[in-house]
């Protein structure tokens, strides 16, 4: 068990990336010790934090523009100005996110090409990146294979969601018809509940993982 962080974001199946407010752990889950912590500053939105190599991180800052962050260096690369969400993805040198038009951009960050490959918002990509997960105009999670174009679009509420490794299933945090109570500082009262969930989009088919969770229990999860 690690208290205390956000998100967690695998490397490889013994080291992870743990995310808290203005830091970065590097983790050893075989020997469960720090490899390196990394203060990365404010203004960066940590649950979302994504992992392009072994090397490097990247992280969007107020919506709007993603960092590249070399875990060796510490140091800083402006990537795009004109991100507007928290989600994206790469593969390889190639990212996938979306602008401020709405619409979802391939950009290969070496060769400097751009290209529009979709419309909607929080785009994911699968690892073999033969499929996208992504926001559409009536704020529907919707999953289109690369090849074919065909679309799966989920009847619910989603809220997060990530990819199974093989790129088959989804994995979401959505609301339910449950009531919980909640308090903190700032709000003292009864919310909605949301649960988490696997997604066989192919067959329409939900299994439900946690049948109660508090809201944001799915930002900053990943599946390996």
């Amino acid at each position: 068990f690690i208290p205390n962080f956000n998100a967690i974001k695998p490397i490889n199946s013994n080291r992870v990336l743990l995310s808290s407010y203005e830091e970065i752990v590097d983790y050893d889950l075989e020997n469960k010790s720090i490899n390196a912590e990394y203060n990365i500053g404010e203004n960066y939105y940590y649950d979302y934090f994504s992992v392009k190599d072994d090397k490097t991180i990247s992280l969007s800052k107020s919506s709007k523009t993603i960092e590249l962050f070399d875990l060796n260096t510490q140091e800083w690369k402006n990537v795009v100005s004109d991100n507007n969400s928290e989600y994206y993805s790469w593969f390889n040198d190639i990212l996938v996110y979306s602008n401020n038009n709405d619409e979802i951009i391939e950009y290969n960050v070496v060769s400097g090409e751009k290209k529009v490959i979709g419309h909607g918002r929080k785009p994911l990509i699968s690892s073999d990146y033969t499929t996208i997960a992504y926001m559409n105009s009536d704020r529907k999670l919707t999953v289109m294979k690369r090849d074919t174009g065909k679309q799966y679009v989920y009847k619910g509420e989603a809220y997060d969601y990530c990819f199974s490794p093989e790129g088959n299933w989804l994995l979401i945090e959505d609301e339910t018809e449950g009531l919980i109570f909640y308090k903190n500082l700032l709000f003292n009262g009864i919310i909605k509940s949301h649960q988490l969930l696997v997604w066989d989009y192919k067959n329409n088919k939900k299994t439900t993982l946690v049948e109660t969770c508090m809201w944001g229990a799915g930002a900053g999860f990943s599946w390996q």
